[in-house]
């Protein structure tokens, strides 16, 4: 396992290309470079996953974008960690990829048996958008076949089966946030600060606005992108019960945008803002009524226009 730790370093620019019959292995030895808390996001068509055997090991927040039709089986899984999300797109599409880059920033994405890839594998590039770190599984012959040599130069490390595919790992060092969240109206992205992320395997920072005030980077996902993504679980009322306790912290702007979902835990981020002055009530109040089974709209972009006509109102 030494070699194969020396050779995942990103200061190694050679490719390095070999089998071995532990993938799940070398990939969680992958993740334990990794000194800090991750977000890892994992996106697949199948029962099958990674991020179990991942949260067990490691600490961090682990989303897992299931498109599986039978989605309660993995539901059900899920509740026996607290460190797991689960969003369940009706539709997942490179306009949503675009959308997801633009507000979240993963340390890895792991993308397998997931079939939007293999029909349009020009998709990459908008995978290569949401974080440093992007692992896909395909058919041998697919990088040759479809991607291009800017790409190319971005993998560090391809590992082989005997299943007729093979893992390839790209470094894409992202740099920025292109806004705080993946719901916003034109004029307020227009007049947010700007968002620079400091990331490695022992740091994560925010650098926000002119002024570079830093903060620690907080695992997990913004909760207005996860209800974007039809979040499965944490469930309305574990989200609920979190955002109830937000009532005794002192927070000038506690809106779904500066919540983040942890798994069964949420936590708010973006203290003492001093553009903002928010209702503290109304906004916890707004929440609650929006993560109601009744006041819930199926449909995600509704569902952000009633949270913020209750914000509003």
């Amino acid at each position: 396992m030494n070699f194969f730790k020396i050779i995942l370093l990103p200061l190694i620019c050679s490719i390095a290309i070999f089998k071995h019959e532990n993938l799940d292995a070398m990939l969680e030895d992958f993740l334990a470079q990794f000194k800090r808390p991750v977000t890892v996001l994992e996106i697949t068509d199948t029962q099958q996953f990674y991020t179990f055997s991942c949260a067990e090991r490691h600490k961090g927040v682990f989303v897992l974008l299931s498109q599986a039709e039978k989605i309660d089986s993995i539901k059900k899984k899920v509740q026996e960690y607290n460190n797991i999300v689960l969003v369940h797109p009706k539709e997942f599409s490179t306009s949503s990829l675009v959308q997801l880059a633009s507000c979240e920033h993963f340390d890895v994405t792991l993308v397998h048996d997931w079939s939007a890839l293999q029909k349009n594998p020009y998709i990459l590039s908008a995978l290569l958008g949401l974080g440093d770190y992007l692992i896909i599984e395909v058919p041998y012959g697919f990088a040759e076949r479809y991607i291009a040599e800017d790409l190319k130069d971005k993998i560090f490390c391809r590992e082989g089966h005997s299943f007729g595919k093979e893992r390839i790992y790209f470094k894409n060092l992202k740099r920025s946030l292109g806004k705080a969240r993946w719901y916003m109206t034109a004029s307020a992205q227009a007049r947010q600060p700007s968002y620079t992320i400091v990331s490695n395997f022992t740091e994560k920072k925010l650098v926000k606005g002119a002024h570079k005030k830093t903060s620690d980077w907080v695992p997990g996902i913004n909760l207005v992108t996860a209800i974007m993504l039809n979040v499965v679980y944490p469930n309305n009322a574990i989200l609920r019960a979190n955002i109830k306790r937000f009532r005794e912290i002192d927070h000038n702007d506690p809106v779904m945008g500066n919540m983040i979902v942890q798994g069964e835990r949420v936590v708010l981020i973006d203290f003492a803002d001093s553009r903002r002055n928010a209702d503290q009530e109304q906004c916890i109040n707004a929440a609650l009524k929006l993560l109601t089974w009744m006041h819930r709209p199926k449909d995600p972009y509704t569902a952000m226009q009633k949270y913020s006509e209750y914000v509003h109102g």
